[in-house]
């Protein structure tokens, strides 16, 4: 069975989709800072020994969203998903004896990626989810899946698949509207979203005054 990491997604931070990969990749860099990340879309040539490519493979949201909010009033998502994690490694060289060839690297993918999934479970790891309450867990066994490129040559890799929980609070009449004090993100790089959708808040409240008197007493 697949380890946890993360507490579960709540009140904290809000975030759209983009901005949880964005804290994922952060956080793997925090603990990969010595390999190169990126996302399996990026369409780039293949980079040198170790590199971690991650793809996110689907995301779901309740479709009934609560209402949230003290000052200002949004609908709240609560978004479920899958991250599957690649580790690309040259694995670690043996020591090269006098007169003799150097012996082959031994695989060490998958213990590597093990090591990833404890950092998760790890005060720095659950101190960066609960800041950003985002929960990310392990789901099933870390894979072996390395490959033979050519007579001589193996490609070490692992493949790890977590889930991802997060929440997602939109404002306006057409949801485009952004929170009081931030800029505007429609459209967005697909062209979704206009400026006067954004800018449309009929129907909810942007702010209200609240007076208190006191009865007349006879």
């Amino acid at each position: 069975m697949g380890g946890s990491a993360g507490r579960g997604a709540g009140s904290g931070e809000d975030m759209t989709t983009e901005e949880a990969q964005l804290k994922v990749e952060e956080l793997v860099r925090r603990y990969f800072a010595g390999a190169t990340v990126r996302w399996c879309e990026t369409n780039q040539v293949k980079p040198p020994y170790p590199f971690v490519a991650l793809k996110l493979t689907d995301v779901s949201h309740f479709l009934h969203p609560d209402e949230s909010g003290e000052i200002e009033t949004s609908q709240r998502y609560y978004c479920t998903g899958r991250i599957v994690l690649n580790l690309y490694t040259g694995g670690r060289k043996g020591a090269k004896k006098p007169g003799m060839s150097a012996p082959p690297s031994r695989n060490t993918a998958v213990s590597d990626l093990q090591g990833f999934a404890r950092y998760l479970g790890s005060d720095a790891g659950q101190d960066f989810l609960g800041e950003h309450d985002i929960c990310l867990q392990e789901e099933g066994r870390t894979v072996d899946v390395s490959a033979l490129l050519n007579d001589a040559k193996y490609e070490y890799r692992a493949m790890q698949e977590f889930s991802i929980s997060f929440v997602d609070d939109v404002y306006g009449h057409s949801s485009t509207t952004p929170p009081a004090g931030q800029d505007s993100t429609v459209p967005t790089p697909s062209g979704g979203g206009t400026s006067d959708q954004a800018a449309d808040t009929s129907g909810w409240f942007e702010s209200a005054e609240v007076n208190y008197s006191k009865e007349a007493q006879t």
